[in-house]
């Protein structure tokens, strides 16, 4: 009897270490490819930002009011300190809980174990650590309801959406859903609400406990807080893109996903889909506003995750193959729209294998040489002339409108505004973050970095962040220039000395509109529209139109460029028009304007026009040094 208790005891310890084992074997051969070099443009710029700042200073990073947190490093680490080996830690720790939980759920509606695992392995393939995050909230909390009040989840599932919000905001947004629906869901399970709000209190203790020890004061937590919602809820307007899409294969998709809940009549499986839905829901938003290869792929990847978390929690075989069939017919839908707006380049949608792990964990040090050597080179073009380096020295510098790795690779001392150069992404009201640049204690100097007339999505360059353009023109005077970039200098004079605005009067899209012109002033022009019921409902469910402004100048030429419409109440820049600032002297004078969208039922056509004059002191020192130097300024043609 002994000898029978100890084989016994045994082999239950043997049973649960190859158990333990053979989830790392999962988490090896599904480990994610990433490479921590960084190069010169947007989304670089950003990402070494965040990484230098959290190694560098990080009092500084936590003042960021920024769609990706503190704790950003996470999901996008790059060479800067132990980095990206905090990150491999973290990618493995959420793989391993990932297949760990999944399974715990699994065996609370499977017998066998094959189905499972297949579904568990085939998620694993897929999901990026974001989205890991999120639906092991979803099954954490599932586990939750299922098991009765069992509270370690429910704590481990709020540790973990706290963190995914300073990750990023969108994971925390998710992951914040999940909360408040389960909460929703234990009224109806639980019938309590006493242990509702004492779920509720747990969840809020949870995220101060998370915020305090990141943040260590209650003001600069609350005022992080509320400047990042400000930026999410503006989202739906930011940078969007408008390819075509297949609406008969998106239909099958919607009605395949909204169907589930009818054809798969179990309480657990409906309890799973409602803590998805939402998430669901605010990923295909983030992946259809900016429709592009990138984050098109992310709602893919959630989708085919969706529905391998939905299969662990269906147990009546008929309505597993049901479950299976749904999924098949979605996952099939979603993906064919690719060739809709992907002509040419198709995604790689599973990135995972056994070499990564072993190129990114065992050989850890070789791959960050690489990556070094990489970004080396990669930014070697940003290579500032050593008379541009002298004139700036140790003192304070940003970018404008966000070419940070000039910092990365010149040795600069950079101190980045709080919103990193991102307020022309969302509505973000906040006067200290709009004016920062007439602020006496902003920083000495200004790289401008310009591309011909253009910013990002062919945004004209003096209309994208119209409160930081007036700020840096009025406070800053340009020493040096070149094709390549402005560089300014804080000034003791302004440059402006009134401001004032004309009365409103209506317009109408698609109309030709006179503007004044004046030799000593700047023309900027307000515009205040609505959109119709229709429009507010597709913006809601889908995303905003498109806005142009067309420029006609003296000359008979048409110039148009796209608006982000909640910067245009800020004002649009149009006199002097500057095809390029590089040369001050080479502007033109713009006699009509007119607005357009994409959309003519989803807009009001009237709108509101106020003119706004800004007075120069010295009408020809705008976008004009006195004297230059080209051959001071040997910045490679490359940038």
């Amino acid at each position: 009897m002994y000898l029978c208790n100890r084989f016994g005891l045994f082999y239950i310890k043997m049973k649960t270490a190859l158990k333990y084992i053979f989830f790392f074997v999962i988490v090896f051969i599904t480990y994610p490819l990433y490479t921590p070099d960084f190069g010169i443009g947007l989304d670089d710029s950003y990402v070494w930002g965040l990484n230098w700042l959290f190694c560098n200073d990080y009092q500084t990073l936590l003042r960021l009011i920024y769609p990706i947190g503190p704790l950003g490093f996470l999901k996008m680490p790059t060479i800067e300190g132990y980095n990206f080996l905090i990150y491999n830690i973290f990618t493995i720790s959420i793989k391993f809980f990932f297949v760990f939980f999944a399974f715990h759920l699994s065996k609370l509606f499977y017998k066998s174990t094959f189905i499972p695992l297949c579904a568990i392995f085939f998620a694993s393939c897929y999901a990026t650590t974001d989205i890991l995050i999120s639906f092991l909230c979803i099954i954490l909390c599932t586990i939750f309801l299922k098991e009765k009040k069992n509270l370690p989840y429910y704590i481990i599932a709020c540790c973990i959406a706290s963190i995914g919000w300073y990750i990023k905001s969108s994971i925390g947004v998710a992951c914040f859903s999940v909360i408040a629906v389960t909460l929703a869901l234990s009224i109806y399970e639980y019938r309590s609400l006493k242990f509702f709000f004492a779920t509720l209190s747990l969840f809020f203790a949870t995220f101060l406990s998370v915020s305090l020890i990141i943040y260590n004061d209650l003001h600069l937590f609350l005022v992080s807080f509320l400047g990042t919602i400000k930026l999410v809820m503006g989202y739906g307007g930011a940078m969007s893109l408008h390819p075509d899409n297949n609406w008969w294969y998106l239909s099958v998709f919607f009605i395949s996903i909204i169907s589930f809940p009818f054809v798969v009549k179990e309480k657990y499986p409906r309890f799973v889909f409602l803590l998805a839905l939402f998430p669901l829901f605010a990923n295909w938003k983030h992946g259809i506003i900016r429709e592009d290869i990138y984050h098109y792929k992310t709602f893919v990847v959630f989708c085919y995750v969706f529905w391998a978390v939905l299969l662990l929690s269906v147990s009546k075989n008929v309505r597993r193959y049901t479950s299976v069939a749904l999924a098949l017919i979605s996952l099939c839908m979603i993906t064919l729209n690719y060739s809709y707006f992907l002509k040419t380049e198709r995604p790689n949608l599973a990135n995972c294998g056994t070499r990564n792990f072993y190129s990114m964990v065992i050989s850890y040090n070789s791959t960050m040489a690489t990556a070094d050597s990489l970004t080396t080179s990669a930014i070697l073009a940003c290579t500032l002339p050593n008379e541009t380096l002298g004139e700036i020295g140790n003192s304070s510098i940003d970018f404008f409108p966000c070419d940070y790795v000039f910092a990365a690779q010149n040795k600069l001392n950079w101190q980045p505004r709080t919103t990193l150069g991102a307020a022309m992404s969302p509505s973000l009201k906040n006067e200290a973050t709009r004016n920062y640049f007439a602020d006496k204690s902003s920083v000495n100097f200004v790289f401008w970095k310009l591309q011909n007339d253009v910013t990002y999505d062919n945004r004209y360059f003096l209309s994208d962040e119209p409160c930081a353009v007036f700020n840096i023109l009025n406070n800053y005077k340009i020493i040096e220039q070149n094709e390549s970039f402005l560089l300014l200098k804080k000034s003791d004079n302004s440059s402006f000395s009134k401001k004032y605005v004309d009365k409103e009067f209506t317009a109408r899209y698609n109309e030709w509109i006179d503007v004044p012109y004046f030799d000593d002033e700047v023309l900027r022009v307000k515009l205040f529209t609505k959109t119709t019921i229709i429009g507010s409902i597709k913006k809601a469910l889908y995303k905003d139109e498109i806005y142009y402004i067309d420029y006609l100048t003296k000359d008979n030429n048409v110039y148009t460029y796209r608006l982000f419409l909640p910067s245009v109440c800020d004002g649009i820049w149009i006199n002097p028009f500057f095809r390029h600032p590089s040369d001050g002297n080479q502007r033109e004078k713009i006699k009509q304007i007119r607005f357009r969208n994409s959309c003519e039922k989803c807009i009001e056509n009237k709108i509101m026009i106020q003119f706004e004059h800004l007075q120069l002191k010295n009408p020809q020192k705008l976008f004009k040094i006195q004297q230059f130097q080209q051959e001071n300024l040997r910045v490679k043609s490359s940038l």
